[in-house]
């Protein structure tokens, strides 16, 4: 089983970078295409604003099933540590320690810290308009940085008290 894990994460590693590699070309690619016509029907600052709102990123795709009605909170959790795992890989200061509250893993992935490369979009289910994530019951996750290299999210559960028995947390703990 736990090979299984690492061919995942080998996997994710690899395809996560060309994925972001091949969608900064492609971007290039069509920002260097000439306009159709001199005419434009929206101002260019309007332009980026609606490309932005309908634009995809790489974590909307891969945090697609969160807080889905055919999912759990331990699922949610499983893909969020995993999807945040993979962006501190890619981020240049890959140290956990740099990322040790909710909002400076939002942060990152909303590329306003570390690569600057941004992997969801600040309208995703995994958000909070203040920019926390947030599991499937809107209540902040707890981020809790053990060590150097390793990250710990908890889920409040349903009652949304935190610290109670209806807690989740992922990875589990050994007690």
């Amino acid at each position: 089983m736990k090979t299984r894990y690492q061919v995942y994460i080998v996997l994710l590693a690899i395809a996560v970078p060309g994925a972001i590699y091949w969608r900064s070309q492609s971007s290039c690619a069509r920002e260097s295409q000439a306009p159709v016509s001199n005419v434009r029907s929206v101002a260019p600052e309007q332009e980026k604003i609606n490309r932005q709102a309908t634009e995809q990123f790489l974590g909307d795709q891969a945090l697609e099933g969160y807080a889905a009605k055919s999912s759990n909170g331990m699922a949610d959790l499983r893909l969020l540590h995993g999807f945040v795992g993979n962006a501190l890989l890619l981020s240049k200061q890959a140290d956990a320690r740099h990322y040790a509250t909710n909002e400076d893993l939002a942060l990152l992935l909303l590329g306003k810290k570390g690569s600057r490369e941004q992997l969801i979009s600040a309208s995703h289910r995994a958000l909070n308009p203040s920019g926390q994530l947030v599991d499937r019951w809107d209540s902040p996750v707890i981020v809790h940085v053990p060590r150097a290299g390793v990250v710990e999210l908890r889920s409040a559960g349903p009652d949304k008290t935190p610290y109670t028995e209806d807690d989740i947390e992922w990875p589990k703990r050994a007690k």
